[in-house]
């Protein structure tokens, strides 16, 4: 917050600073009002008001020749004139634009103002002179001098103001400013030339040039709307096959992302998956332009989005998109995440499979009015294909996951434990840890089946399971090893570590009440005291690999507990 208190602070001191000098200029130096062709003014300031605010538009880079109009101006009426005069249409453009951030009306008339100021300083300190302009060798290298002038100070104060502003840094190099780099050159041309004419032909010259720039400006933006769009519809049609032919999740997600970076333009852009469980809406991830901090990443992703709040969430709620470009609209949707600071324009795409939400995705743009309804179009053809990059890597995580679980318990399967128990040994290997492995077996579990039913034996299974997670919680990986047999590896934890542990689990087995349904009989249910016996075997000091530590676990768990009376835990022993 102080930050920007500092910059806006900044912003308002170059303002008025900026002023005072033009005005003090304009009092030293007043210009001859009445001998002003007052009609000729108006008809230049009325084309620079046109070209500035219907620029052309050309792969998402603006050109406008509004610094040839400007030349123009100074070359017929001189610094002052040209500097009030560029003022008055600069406001003008902003009002046009609803533009109601007062400080960026401030930093862009301070920029004009230094801009024309420097400028005419090169032009005027190399003997130009706008008395009477006659265009011959004399007059060249003032023009190029104003035109450099021009071009270092404007592109200087815009790479300030963005960073006053929006705290972004920008670099002379820029891609964006290539076309801005030629416009002012072809400027000179534009200014030149129409200032000759303006002394041959009079006002009508200024007419002369209108009517070609506008049908020009008209036809090339035309163009380049119906080309952007055949572009990105070729381009979304190539990125849809390459995302949903991907199946890893993270990675689909991944491609959605840099499908919508290089379709439309986004400060930020964050995506959600609908959860039907909990009926809300789960973060995914969130994309920056500029580098987001870690602690702004954590805070989006553990918070939930309910159905209906915020943005997103109305998105959710609608199955619509939403499109805002303007702050005021934005004021009804003030959920979205806390450090989106700045933005004007955001647009939220519901991303929907076979009519049922999925996910929303979101897009939000510092600019005023970013989002158009061609990219409400492109983003919702994108999210079409999203729902179906999302729904087929859920579907292919969920047949992994099938594939690697115990579909009763929930537990890893016999299958994967091997495989995460092979991993474990290695890594320890390399480490020089100890890991455990505990070996359980339920006590007389036949004889439950044979009693209740074997629906009751299921559900003694899955209240076990349950029971032994909470003990273990993170501190070690449970499987079922089949049957009514369980695994437990412990990493980092020697064999009496593991005792610990196994003898823990014993005595809570021993004293839980496990519940189950007599299939047999009433169909009521029945109150069951279960015991378990274990047998524990430890890398390095019994075993240096995986099939050995699972026969010296399973050996100490039958004739160490089971054949010493059941309901113990035992160490596996040599010999």
């Amino acid at each position: 917050m102080k930050v920007r208190t500092v910059r806006k602070k900044t912003i308002l001191t170059m303002f008025l600073l900026a002023y005072i000098i033009l005005i003090s200029f304009t009092l030293l130096y007043p210009p001859n009002v009445l001998k002003m062709d007052w009609v000729l003014l108006g008809s230049l300031m009325m084309l620079l008001f046109i070209v500035e605010t219907f620029p052309i538009m050309l792969k998402n880079s603006i050109f406008t020749i509004s610094f040839g109009i400007q030349l123009a101006l100074f070359l017929n009426y001189g610094f002052i004139v040209e500097a009030w005069a560029v003022q008055f249409i600069l406001i003008l453009s902003l009002l046009f634009a609803k533009e109601t951030n007062v400080y960026r009306y401030l930093a862009n008339m301070m920029m004009s103002t230094f801009t024309s100021l420097a400028a005419a300083g090169c032009f005027y300190l190399v003997g130009g002179s706008t008395e009477k302009f006659i265009f011959n060798e004399t007059i060249i290298v003032p023009i190029i001098l104003y035109t450099i002038g021009y071009t270092v100070v404007n592109h200087s104060l815009y790479i300030l103001n963005i960073r006053m502003l929006y705290g972004r840094w920008l670099s002379f190099l820029d891609f964006s400013f290539v076309f801005s780099y030629l416009a002012d050159l072809i400027g000179i041309f534009v200014g030149v030339l129409l200032t000759g004419f303006i002394q041959e032909a009079g006002i009508i010259a200024v007419y002369y040039l209108a009517i070609p720039i506008l049908t020009l400006t008209f036809i090339l933006n035309i163009y380049n709307q119906i080309s952007q769009v055949n572009d990105k519809i070729t381009n979304l049609n190539k990125m849809a096959t390459t995302f949903t032919a991907e199946l890893d999740f993270d990675k689909t997600i991944q491609a959605i992302f840099k499908s919508v970076h290089d379709l439309v333009a986004y400060d930020y852009c964050y995506i959600f998956k609908y959860d039907k469980t909990t009926d809300k809406l789960l973060p995914m991830e969130i994309h920056g332009i500029l580098p987001l901090k870690e602690e702004d990443i954590a805070h989006f992703k553990a918070v939930l989005v309910s159905i209906g709040d915020g943005l997103s969430g109305n998105v959710a709620k609608t199955k619509r998109t939403i499109r805002i470009n303007s702050a005021t609209q934005k004021a009804r949707y003030a959920d979205e995440p806390q450090y989106l600071h700045h933005i004007q324009s955001y647009i939220s795409i519901p991303i929907m499979w076979n009519h049922e939400l999925t996910g929303v995705i979101t897009l939000a743009h510092h600019r005023k009015s970013a989002y158009t309804k061609r990219d409400e179009i492109i983003m919702e053809i994108l999210a079409s294909h999203a729902a179906v990059a999302i729904q087929n890597a859920t579907h292919f995580e969920k047949t992994q996951a099938d594939g690697r679980t115990d579909q009763l318990t929930g537990l890893c399967n016999y299958h994967y434990f091997e495989h995460l128990l092979y991993l474990s040994l290695e890594m320890a290997k390399q480490v020089h840890r100890p890991i455990s492995l505990i070996l359980l077996d339920i006590d007389h579990f036949k004889s439950i089946n044979d009693k209740y039913g074997h629906l009751a034996g299921n559900q003694l299974l899955i209240q076990l399971a349950e029971l032994m997670l909470g003990i273990i919680g993170k501190n070690g990986i449970l499987a079922r090893y089949g049957g009514e047999e369980f695994t437990i590896l412990i990493e980092n934890a020697s064999e009496k570590e593991a005792r610990a542990i196994a003898e823990m689990i014993r005595q809570q087995v021993e004293q839980h009440t496990f519940i189950v349904e007599d299939g047999l009989q009433n169909h009521k249910n029945k109150d069951v005291q279960l015991t378990v016996s274990m047998g524990i075997a430890s890398y390095p000091s019994q075993a240096d690999d995986p099939l050995s530590l699972i026969r010296h676990a399973d050996r100490a768990m039958y004739i160490g507990a089971k054949q010493a009376g059941r309901n113990k835990v035992a160490i596996y022993e040599a010999g």
